[in-house]
């Protein structure tokens, strides 16, 4: 008798105890993912922070070329999956005020082959004190994988990552 008291308590116990997993697990693993794309992201965010400092600093270079600042940044992001050139993933841009009015202007995409190369030489002809910026460009969904997509407006797709750095010339 004793038995056939308690086992209905036991049975509402564990019905509640599978409520409540039923309850807390989807918050439970919506936390989880969040936490795992944002730690994701943050690395991503600090690589390429990394790299722009990089290719910032070889800017400031006298003798500095667009090409050899690319390949200082895609050096620096060299254990990265997503940092070889051939997959075009990873984006850099130099800017340089050549005209000397506070005004930046693109010199060098790295992904748009017409500007690839400085051709006027803009960079390595600035004068010492001219402003400089490397900014370095990556596609959300290449840093992370996109965990919670599941969810409607929490998708990082079509978003991007973007560091930049600015240097006075040498």
């Amino acid at each position: 008798m004793f038995r056939s008291k308690t086992q209905p308590a036991a049975r509402r116990r564990g019905a509640l105890l599978s409520l409540e997993l039923v309850i807390t697990l989807p918050v439970l693993l919506l936390v989880t993912l969040g936490a795992l794309e944002f730690s994701f992201l943050l690395m991503g965010t600090q690589a390429i922070t990394a790299g722009a400092n990089v290719g910032a600093r070889q800017a400031a270079l006298p003798s500095a070329t667009a090409e050899q600042v690319n390949r200082a940044v895609f050096q620096a992001l060299g254990s990265w999956r997503w940092a070889r050139p051939e997959d075009e993933f990873l984006q850099v841009l130099i800017f340089v005020d050549i005209n000397n009015d506070g005004s930046l202007n693109l010199v060098s995409n790295s992904l748009d082959p017409a500007t690839s190369w400085d051709t006027h030489n803009e960079l390595g002809n600035a004068a010492a004190g001219t402003p400089v910026q490397v900014t370095v460009k990556l596609p959300s969904n290449e840093a992370s994988p996109d965990l919670l997509s599941f969810i409607s407006g929490l998708s990082i797709k079509n978003q991007e990552l973007t560091a930049s750095f600015v240097t006075r010339k040498e």
